[in-house]
């Protein structure tokens, strides 16, 4: 919706839901809103403009999931002088949702033919790299020295458990220098494409 009465609404009606509901919850899809100055190019955000969407993620707590590859989700696919790249596809989780599944991430894929990116939820990733983090050796030594379990598969399986809560804080570090990089990345691609047009 593009009214921003309907959209107010829409706000409301799902601020009385969250409030009705008393489990985990994700809410996705396009919002045909945007959070912040960064997630659009080609025309301006203003600074009235994410205030409801902003005041509705306040509200009930929630926070967007940890996103792959595009950030840009909606394309107008005009001429060069006229396209605009727009954030307006999300995935949030409230607080018990994130908790209980705070590992995975959404993964907004190229169009193609449409002018959404399709999104795909998959499980959090282990980053190589995070091997190369000066933590991350006397984490695992510290975790692997421990001893808790007679029987040796559950031995294994509590250390694994423990580890992957332990590097947990590495991993969002990780992840947010990825999201960074491709974000770079796909803006350079848009820049590129546009002064081939």
């Amino acid at each position: 919706m593009n009214d921003i009465q309907l959209k107010n609404r829409l706000w409301s009606e799902l601020g009385q839901l969250d409030r009705q509901l008393n489990y985990p919850w994700l809410l996705c899809g396009d919002f045909n809103s945007v959070l912040s100055s960064g997630d659009r190019i080609g025309s301006t955000v203003t600074t009235s403009e994410p205030l409801g969407f902003r005041g509705l993620i306040d509200d009930m707590h929630l926070t967007p999931l940890r996103i792959t590859r595009c950030h840009y989700t909606w394309c107008n696919k005009q001429s060069i002088g006229s396209r605009v790249y727009i954030k307006i596809d999300w995935e949030l989780g409230d607080i018990q949702w994130l908790q209980r599944y705070g590992q995975v991430e959404a993964d907004f894929l190229h169009p193609s033919i449409s002018d959404h990116s399709p999104i795909l939820i998959k499980p959090f990733k282990f980053f190589i790299n995070l091997m190369e983090h000066p933590k991350f050796k006397s984490v695992l030594q510290h975790i692997w020295a421990t001893e808790n379990h007679e029987k040796p598969m559950e031995n294994v399986w509590w250390k694994l458990m423990k580890l992957k809560a332990k590097l947990k804080d590495i991993n969002t570090y990780m992840a947010s220098y990825h999201q960074h990089l491709s974000l770079g990345r796909e803006e350079l691609d848009i820049v590129q494409g546009q002064m081939k047009g």
